[in-house]
Parts: C-alpha cells; structure tokens; sequence
C-alpha cells in the first residue's frame, strides 16, 4: 500500500504523527517491534509484505527516529531494528487501537490477540489522564486548542451600570450593549471589518426583537460579515460569553470574537402568558418577566433568589450584622473608586436623549444614591426573620460590558495592545437551591485548571448577587478581603443579570492594572445551582 496522503498542510501534531506512522504497515512494523520483532525475515514471514514495501517502511522509521538500526551481521552485513526512546512513546497509540478494534470491530468474537498487563495478567484498558492533575479524563473533557497560540483580551469597555427605572430606563438592551461594543473595538485599535464573531448575554431578551446580540454588533458599527449568538446563562451570562469566545479561538473557527453582555431590567415586559389561546372567561394574570425568566427559582414557583440565599446565611450563621458590615465595606470602596476616577478606565458614556434633551451619562448610579446610615434599618427583604436586605443583595439594574479578544499570534500580527491572556476557566452545577456556593467549586476548578493556588492569585471578583455568595467564598476558600471586590461589588453597583459576567472580568483586568496585579480570577453564581469562573494574567 503505497503512501497517498499529503498532512503537510495540517499544523497539528495528529497530522505530523501520520506523516511517520500514517499507514496500515508502519503500525504493524511497530506493533511487531513491541512484540520483539526486530530483523528483516521476521516482519517479512510475519506480514507477508513485498520486500521493497517493508524496507521502505523500515527506512522511513528510522529517519524519523523510531527504529534504531544495529548491526548483527558482518559478512554480510545485516542490521536487526530496535525501538528508541522515541518509538516506545507509541505504546499508548497501539494499546488504545487494539482496545478499539476489539470493542467495537470484533465486539463479542475473539480477535485472538490480547493485550495484558504482565504484572496482574489482566486486559489492558486505556485511560487518559491530564499531565498536569492526573484526573481521568473523557472524550467530553478534551478541547483541541491551540496552546502555543493563548487566547488574549486586548480591549475592554463598559457602560455605568444604571439604577431600576434610573437614567438608563430609557436605552435598550442592545443599545446599551451597542456602546460598550463600539467602545471596546475602538479602544483595542481593530477594524470594525476584522471582527468575525460576537457572543452577548442577554437574559431578559423578550421585546428585543429577534437576534439581541446581531443588533448590538450592527448597532456597534461592526460589518454585516460579523456572526452573533445571544447567550443566556442567567447571571453568567457575561462571563460564558467570554467562555465561548475563548473556545472559538482555540479551536480556530474565528481570528477576532467580540464577548459580552447587556441587560435593561428596567425594560423588562409584563406577559400576558394566556392570551396567545384566548381567554374566555374569568380573571386572567399578567406575569412579570423579570421575575419569571430571572429572579425566581424555575423549580420552586414563586420562590425568589433570596429565599435561597437566607437558607445558606442560615446554614454558614452569617448575622444580619455581618452581611450589612461586608455590604458597607462594597459601598464605601465603591464610591471611594467613583470619587479617585478608577472606574474611568472601564466606564464608556451613554447618551440618553429624553424630554430636556441630551443627558451624558458617565458614572454608577446607585452608590451615589444610597445612604449608608440607614442600611441597618432597613426590613428584611424575603422573610420576616430573615437577615438579607435590600442593601445587602444587589439592586436591580440595567447595563453592559464588552471585551474584544483574540490569539497571541493574531494580536501581534495586527499590532493589537495585550491587556491579558485567559489562563483557564470553568464551570459548576449543583443543587438549584444551593446556587450561592457554586462559585467555590467552579473557582477552584478553574485554579486547578491554570496550577494556581488561591494565594498566587492578586485578585478575586465574585458577583454580589448578595453579600452571602462573596462571603461564602471567603470562608470556604480562605480569599483575603483586602484582594476581593477591591472597588466594590455588585451589593453596591447593581445586577444587571446579562451583564455582569463581562462587567466584573472587566472591573477585574481594571484593578489589576491599576494596583499592579498580575494574576486575577471572576466568578459568578448562577440561578439553578451554576457558577462559571475565569482566570486570567496581564501581559
């Protein structure tokens, strides 16, 4: 069988692996050499191969490195094959073959060769394990990715983040997400026509119109070209989108992706469910968007977010006093960010026209609202004992964000700014009621992923969806809360639940840079028991 294939143009080590065993007789001429084949006459008695076909295969074997000629005769000269260093590596490639051939091409019948374990006596099966954390790994586990080439943010941008019915009631979803798109393409410096993908969270998409992140790319001034998928993973929305983009990069269907998220919870609609069929007779409901598609649990009717989380302060015992004195500390370190301009890194304008005409809008606007001496006073908001307040959960809120990324490679050649490359990240599901301690196992994934411990990194955003979920972490992962929210959170600056994944990566790349940091994970629970979380270090 002669040698017809050409991988040459395939930049991947599969391809240049088959241009040394890429044909039926190598793999038998190596298979034999484990077997302790190693001289001409053997492989020729054993495969009934044409003399010119196996020196061929044998000659090629040893150019590349795998066999090792060594001289057993001198008159005449003959030389018998061993395998190197390098051609014993292949043992896997061959024990996984024969365990394939004998599952699914002999299945039940006896192939008449078995591959055992000298030790036990037993069948090999082969397992593939991670060279860094040795974990057991699955075909749903392994991403092809191109790992000399990382994935790099190089711009990102955000809108302020706007109170319930507030300044920004007036601006849809995706014209929230259309600012912080333009602004993050023009602050990275690349052509709108470059951009090839964009991925935006939108949990509350319903009166958007078909397509919320289509309409944010050309609402951004981004080419027709550009590919859009809107993106709901409730309040991880943002941070998937980021996920999605990273994947897309690695595996190279796309040289430049646009991630984000956008939400107007000001915007949401009332839904009259029923009226589709008809109502004919009685009382009808109307139902409230927001609260059906993002703040009640889907799998307890009418039980809210906060419900859940009252449970876990009850079962970790944080005091009422507690979740105030950690919201307060959000607050004070929020405004302190407003005040010294260290949000004007991330913070692009929104113009909002209305009756008066043009108002700018260019600064958070809850924590200006709020008043700090009256945060102790406040009624528990979800149950009449309870200890969870409108102060210490996050407000509702409208807003985006936007990053724009790409490959190292890619980068460099279009003369882009590297902000900072994404290290890892993960993902974590579990009980839906207990969604407020989802980020610890996702983050420590995701540190396990990049071997990193929690001290190496500089560091943490979590969302404060409440102030229990950021708490949680602290305890269950021992974060330092001088390294945690350093410009506040969520309890101070408000929700927007598509959002604000992207706003606080975005927040996060902001510090970092600001304080000197280099390595920086975000996370965020996720109603239904989820939690997403990223790694990344500035270049």
């Amino acid at each position: 069988m002669g040698r017809t294939a050409d991988y040459s143009r395939q930049s991947c080590s599969i391809a240049a692996t088959l241009e040394v065993i890429g044909d039926p007789w190598t793999l038998l001429v190596i298979r034999d050499a484990f077997n302790g084949v190693s001289r001409f006459e053997q492989w020729q008695e054993r495969l009934g191969v044409a003399r010119n076909v196996l020196a061929a295969r044998l000659k090629s074997l040893v150019q590349h490195g795998v066999l090792e000629p060594q001289l057993y005769s001198e008159r005449p000269p003959r030389n018998e094959y061993v395998l190197t260093a390098k051609g014993k590596d292949l043992y896997g490639v061959l024990v996984t073959l024969h365990g394939w051939g004998a599952k699914h091409v002999y299945g039940d019948a006896d192939s008449g060769v078995s591959m055992i374990h000298k030790t036990c006596g037993h069948d090999l099966a082969p397992r593939i394990a991670c060279g860094h954390c040795n974990e057991i790994v699955k075909p749903r586990d392994i991403l092809l990715t191109r790992m000399s080439d990382p994935v790099v943010i190089v711009s990102f941008a955000r809108t302020p983040m706007g109170g319930f019915q507030g300044a920004l009631s007036g601006v849809k979803a995706t014209e929230l997400g259309a600012t912080a798109v333009k602004a993050a393409v023009e602050r990275a410096g690349v052509a709108a026509d470059k951009v090839d993908q964009i991925y935006m969270g939108c949990v509350l998409p319903a009166g958007l119109g078909q397509a919320p992140a289509r309409q944010a790319a050309i609402g951004a001034g981004l080419g027709q070209h550009v590919e859009a998928t809107t993106v709901n993973k409730m309040c991880g929305s943002g941070l998937q989108a980021v996920m999605m983009a990273s994947d897309a990069l690695l595996a190279g269907t796309a040289d430049v992706i646009v991630a984000g998220g956008m939400e107007s919870m000001s915007g949401a609609p009332y839904l009259m469910t029923k009226h589709r069929g008809g109502t004919r007779i009685g009382h009808d409901v109307i139902v409230d968007s927001m609260y059906m598609d993002g703040l009640e649990d889907a799998y307890t009717p009418g039980k809210l977010m906060g419900a859940f989380a009252e449970d876990s302060a009850r079962t970790y015992q944080f005091t009422r006093e507690a979740q105030d004195e950690y919201a307060l500390e959000s607050l004070s370190r929020a405004l302190e960010a407003i005040a010294s301009g260290a949000f004007k890194a991330e913070i692009t304008p929104v113009e909002v026209t209305s009756r008066k005409g043009v108002v700018t809008v260019s600064e958070d606007e809850q924590p200006g609202k709020a008043m700090p001496e009256k945060i102790p006073t406040l009624k528990p908001a979800f149950s009449k004992d309870g200890t969870i307040t409108a102060a210490n959960a996050s407000s509702i809120s409208d807003g985006a964000a936007a990053l724009v990324m790409t490959r190292e490679s890619v980068a460099k050649a279009m003369g882009l700014p590297i902000v900072a490359r994404v290290v890892s990240h993960a993902a974590h599901a579990h009980e839906p009621g207990l969604f407020t301690t989802a980020p610890v196992p996702a983050m420590q994934k995701a540190l396990k992923k990049a071997g990193w411990s929690v001290e190496d990194v500089d560091l943490w955003e979590i969302n404060e969806a409440f102030a229990v979920v950021a708490m949680i972490a602290m305890r269950d992962l021992g974060i330092d809360r001088a390294k945690l929210n350093v410009n506040g959170g969520a309890t101070a600056l408000g929700h927007p639940i598509g959002a604000s994944g992207a706003r606080v990566l975005t927040t996060l790349l902001a510090a970092l840079q600001a304080r000197g940091g280099k390595k920086g994970v975000a996370s965020l629970c996720i109603g239904g028991g989820e939690a997403v979380a990223v790694a990344v270090e500035l270049a």
